[in-house]
């Protein structure tokens, strides 16, 4: 991956990314990767998420093929909200809404937003 000494605010981070992403594809697989997200400006519990949230260059977005946000339900220990930032597969703003499971860290697809899909 990257070195010890490259953030996630150097371009460094971006080419590697950019990389691991071209291994995945001509392997023909899939991967999810994670990043922290900014803090929100008013410190208050997040409702939904951008993807000016994702921490670091706004090329990170250009580095990969999706861009999805996950958070929690507020008041709901266990449901989250997965939401399409946009970029080749999935339409920007399509809203699943997921069911983690703390014993096994499964997800359960409950609920999809209005007029939105279930994955086939």
């Amino acid at each position: 991956m990257t070195s010890d000494n490259c953030e996630v605010t150097d371009t460094g981070f971006t080419r590697k990314l950019y990389k691991i992403g071209k291994m995945f594809a001509k392997a023909k697989v899939s991967s999810i990767i994670t990043t922290h997200l900014n803090q929100p400006i008013d410190k208050k519990e997040r409702q939904t998420i951008t993807a000016h949230d994702v921490a670091g260059l706004s090329t990170i977005g250009n580095a990969i093929s999706d861009l999805w946000g996950l958070v929690r339900v507020p008041q709901k220990q266990d449901l989250f909200r997965l939401i399409c930032l946009g970029k080749g597969n999935c339409t920007i703003n399509t809203l699943w809404e997921i069911d983690g499971n703390e014993e096994d860290y499964s997800f359960d697809l409950i609920k999809v937003g209005v007029n939105d899909l279930l994955p086939t």
